[in-house]
């Protein structure tokens, strides 16, 4: 069965009545559900989520985070935070539709997260997907993690996305905002020589550090630190008037926020949600409100975090750091320490240079990537699929296949480059890089748990154009992982011919599609390039779609344009996973009323 629904725009935004006519903000934060009360039965004794860890760490929620800014003309944008995996097009979707009431839609509800693997399973509606989403002990133990979509919890938590954005309307103030990068120094290129391929083979090391600190910016250190952009990068919005208390920040950091090992059985924000609570905490004065410190994950497509108080730890020792409960929490506690401090000092940066907002402009697309021809006649895949290199998983683990209903045998066989289909395949290669013993997947299982996987890629692109300031900023939102130097070419499309200008990128805003890496590092990446499930050309796919976003904003004048084509959602599988899609799974499907566009309401 496939339902097919039209899309929909919301009227112009509506004007605030208010005297003044600069630019307003305002933030909130809210706790998202904290499933203390499920009960495991998959291991061990039966006990509830969130006790067994109490003695080791005071407990931080899941929240929230959003930071609403509105220009004169009443054109707004919800930058929000969630401390989940990724963004999730029915939650954007459908918050979206609930606040078309405030002019909102899903161009400028810039839903995004922390890629934290240690919330709950169940809401992108790929099955796949969804059990990457949750600890391991979460998924063996609660039924609603193992479906595709569960539409209870995340309604629940759109609900919450709808809270939070209402509250930060409610709160809007005359405010300032501005725009600032701090480096951090303390993350790892995980997939160095997949890297490396993106330059010259002859390039020396020497040669490759000196154009890194002039492209990216990287600072001194190991060839592996230098080739991430660990910099948070911050907006921030302070009160118009002196002393200028802030209000909110919306921030990206590229390291993966997958410190808590997936062998535990409780919920927790990992060390990016200990990181601004306790800088809320710290920044909220003596008499006034908390403000609200929103933190997404950046480039994180080839990105783990190292000890910043030990930056040059072996791999091997901070694996096993996480394997045992005191050390694994006080490492979170570590690295929300070192993280809150960068965090800080990148809003107090953005506080020296404020500036009040003078025009917001979004542009919004969710166009087909399966099959798709490039301008430069290469085509991408017809279908998604995983390789076997994700099942054997990266360095900060392993994937849950086992989790998904069925066990394959690995049946991959050595001198895959001598196939056919390594030149005519976008797919290829799709290869282990380690041992893999009885356990693993055929190239024929990677299709399965990606058959429902929707072939749409939503993209975001906010400029935000402040008075006495030459240069907008502009903040990019992709479904996905992107790797650190695909991100530092999209960035070069963001900034056009304006080198200095300030630009962000977001990685898993709106929807979860797996890996971004560029063309060549698919050539040698094994769990990076294995998990770009529409293959090598997807590099070109987004360079191509996001330079149509900068030029429809450029051309923007009074008012955004937005796609109006149906979208089909395939839900072949929908009674299996007792999705609610309709009212009530008591009644005849004939009978059951659809609701207005579950996956695309526009």
């Amino acid at each position: 069965m496939t339902i097919t629904l039209k899309s929909r725009v919301p009227p112009d935004p509506p004007k605030f009545p208010r005297e003044l006519t600069g630019s307003l903000a305002g933030a909130a934060r809210v706790r998202l559900p904290w499933l203390k009360n499920i009960i495991l039965t998959g291991w061990g004794p039966f006990q509830p989520l969130g006790v067994r860890y109490a003695a080791f760490c005071d407990p931080v929620p899941l929240c929230a985070r959003v930071l609403v800014l509105e220009d004169p003309q009443g054109q707004r944008v919800a930058l929000v935070a969630l401390d989940l995996h990724g963004g999730s097009r029915y939650i954007s979707e459908k918050a979206a539709h609930e606040l078309k009431d405030e002019g909102f839609h899903p161009g400028n509800l810039f839903l995004s997260a922390t890629h934290n693997h240690a919330g709950p399973g169940g809401l992108y509606g790929s099955r796949y997907y969804d059990a990457f989403a949750a600890s391991t002990e979460l998924v063996k133990a609660t039924s609603a993690s193992r479906l595709a979509l569960n539409i209870e919890l995340a309604d629940f938590i759109t609900k919450k996305v709808v809270s939070a954005v209402r509250t930060a309307l409610a709160r809007r103030t005359p405010a300032q905002i501005g725009q600032s990068s701090e480096w951090s120094g303390w993350a790892r290129n995980r997939s160095l020589q997949a890297f490396r391929n993106n330059f010259p083979k002859a390039m020396s090391d020497a040669e490759l550090e000196k154009v890194l600190a002039g492209s990216i910016g990287a600072q001194n250190g190991t060839l592996e630190e230098m080739a991430v952009d660990s910099r948070v990068h911050t907006i921030a919005a302070f009160k118009e008037s002196a002393p200028h208390q802030l209000i909110g920040s919306f921030s990206t950091f590229a390291a993966h926020c997958a410190l808590l090992s997936r062998v535990h059985n409780r919920q927790s924000p990992d060390f990016f949600g200990h990181a601004t609570n306790a800088l809320e905490k710290k920044l909220t004065p003596s008499q006034g409100e908390r403000p609200v410190i929103a933190l997404a994950a950046g480039a994180i497509g080839d990105c783990d975090p190292t000890d910043p108080t030990e930056p040059r730890m072996p791999l091997k020792e901070l694996l096993e750091l996480r394997e045992d409960p005191f050390e694994n929490q006080r490492l979170i506690e570590r690295h929300a320490v070192q993280l809150a401090g960068v965090l800080e000092r990148s809003i107090s940066g953005a506080q020296s240079k404020l500036h009040p907002i003078e025009r917001i402009k979004v542009a919004f697309s969710d166009d087909v990537i399966a099959g798709v021809e490039l301008d430069n006649k290469k085509k991408l895949s017809k279908t998604p699929r995983i390789g076997t290199s994700t099942i054997a998983g990266a360095e900060l683990g392993t994937g849950d296949m086992r989790f998904l209903g069925k066990d394959y045998r690995f049946s991959e066989k050595e001198g895959i480059e001598t196939r056919l289909q390594f030149k005519t395949d976008a797919q290829f290669p799709k290869r282990v890089n380690r041992p893999f013993g009885d356990y693993g997947v055929p190239i024929r299982g990677t299709l399965y748990p990606l058959s429902t996987q929707h072939n749409r890629l939503n993209l975001r692109l906010v400029q935000i154009q402040c008075r006495d300031f030459s240069e907008p900023i502009r903040l990019l939102g992709v479904p996905g992982e992107p790797t650190t130097w695909l991100t530092h070419q999209l960035n070069q499309i963001l900034r056009g011919a304006a080198p200095h200008r300030p630009t962000m990128v977001a990685g898993v805003t709106g929807d979860y599609q797996g890996y971004f890496t560029t063309s060549l590092e698919y050539d040698l990446q094994h769990y990076e390039g294995s998990s770009t499930i529409w293959g090598r050309e997807t590099e070109g796919w987004l360079k191509q779609k996001v330079q149509a976003l900068v030029t429809r904003i450029e051309k923007q004048d009074a008012k955004p344009e937005y796609s109006l084509d149906e979208v089909t959602f395939n839900s072949d599988e929908e009674d299996k996973w007792r999705t609610e899609f309709f009212d009530t799974p008591e009644q005849p499907e004939t009978d059951r009323p659809k609701p207005d566009g579950v996956w695309n309401l526009r």
